[in-house]
C-alpha cells in the first residue's frame, strides 16, 4: 500500500543515491528547493496542533462558546504555554462564567472584559456575545437594557446568522430611528458600518427630526397609523401633538401618509401641517411621494 502523506506530497527516499531533479527542473539543495521546503513548512504548520487549537479557540468565541473556547485555551496552555495572540485565560473564565437570563447584567460585565482583550479576540468576543444573547432575547430589549450597546448591536445585526438576507439590516435601522424618537442624540462616526445611516446622523437635525429624515428617504418606514389613530388625529390630537412637540407632530402626519385607509382630508391636513412644521422637509416628502390615486 501507498504511504498517505501530507497534502498529497510523495515521500523522498533516503535510500537513492542519486537523487532525482526537483520538479521545477532545480538540482537538489538548490534556492528553488528551499523554498519549496519553506512552503511545505509553512503548510504543515497550519496542522500542528497549537495551530489547530488556535483555531478552534476562535471558531468557538464566534459561536459564543466562551465554554469551549475555554477548554481549548487551557489544553493549548498545557502544551504550548500561554498564547501571546490569544485571549487571557480570566477574560474566558468571566465569560464563561456569565448568567445570560438578565441581558444587561452580561452587557454590563462585557464592558468590564472588553478593555483585556487584543483587537482581534476583542472583536470575535464581542460578535459571541451578541450571537449568544440574541439567541434568548429581542435585540430591542438589549438597548432597552443597555442603551450604549446600539452602535455594536447595529453593526452586528447586517451580518449576524440565522436572519434571512437583508433582514438583519433593517432591523438595526429600526432600532436606530426607535432610539432617534426616543430623542437620544447618536454619533454618526459611531455607525461607519451603515453609510446612509452616517449621513443621516451626519444632519444638523435634532434627534426626532433625524428620524423624519430617514423616514423620508427610505432608511427605515414610518409605520401607518391604526383606523383608531387616524380617527384621532382627525378629532384634533395633532393640534396638541403640535404644541407639545414638532418633530414628532411632522413624525404622525407621516405616519398618516403611509396609511392606505387614511381619508383624504386628514391626509391633506396631515401634509398641509408638515409644510408648516418644515418646509424643507415637507419639499423632500413631496419629491420622493408617487401620485395618489383619487387624492
Amino acid at each position: 500500500m501507498k504511504q498517505l502523506t501530507l497534502l498529497g506530497l510523495e515521500p523522498v527516499s533516503s535510500l537513492s543515491a542519486d537523487p532525482a531533479p526537483n520538479a521545477d527542473g532545480s538540482e537538489p539543495g538548490s534556492a528553488g528547493a528551499v523554498r519549496m521546503s519553506v512552503v511545505d513548512e509553512c503548510q504543515a504548520a497550519l496542522f500542528e496542533d497549537r495551530a489547530v487549537l488556535l483555531r478552534e479557540i476562535d471558531c468557538t468565541l464566534e459561536q459564543g462558546d466562551f465554554e469551549g473556547a475555554l477548554r481549548a485555551l487551557r489544553a493549548l496552555e498545557g502544551l504550548y504555554g500561554s498564547p501571546a495572540e490569544g485571549p487571557p485565560a480570566p477574560c474566558l473564565e468571566s465569560l464563561a462564567d456569565l448568567s445570560w437570563e438578565i441581558p444587561g447584567k452580561v452587557l454590563d460585565s462585557w464592558t468590564a472584559i472588553e478593555p483585556g482583550l487584543q483587537p482581534g479576540p476583542r472583536r470575535r468576543a464581542l460578535r459571541g456575545v451578541f450571537v449568544r444573547l440574541l439567541a434568548a432575547h429581542a435585540s430591542e430589549d438589549l438597548v432597552r437594557a443597555r442603551p450604549g450597546c446600539l452602535p455594536g448591536l447595529a453593526s452586528f445585526l447586517p451580518v449576524a446568522p440565522g436572519r434571512p438576507e437583508g433582514e438583519g439590516r433593517r432591523e438595526a435601522r429600526r432600532l436606530i430611528r426607535d432610539a432617534l424618537l426616543a430623542g437620544r442624540t447618536l454619533e454618526p462616526l459611531h455607525f461607519t458600518a451603515d453609510e446612509a445611516v452616517e449621513e443621516v446622523l451626519a444632519e444638523d437635525l435634532p434627534p426626532r427630526w433625524l428620524a423624519c429624515l430617514g423616514s423620508i428617504r427610505r432608511l427605515w418606514p414610518a409605520p401607518p397609523l391604526s383606523p383608531s389613530e387616524i380617527d384621532e388625529l382627525g378629532a384634533g390630537r395633532l393640534e396638541a401633538l403640535v404644541a407639545d412637540d414638532a418633530a414628532l407632530a411632522f413624525w404622525q402626519c407621516l405616519r398618516a401618509a403611509e396609511a392606505p385607509e387614511c381619508p383624504t382630508e386628514v391626509l391633506h391636513e396631515a401634509r398641509r401641517r408638515m409644510k408648516a412644521l418644515h418646509p424643507d422637509l415637507h419639499a423632500a416628502f413631496m419629491r420622493r411621494l408617487p401620485p395618489r390615486l383619487g387624492g
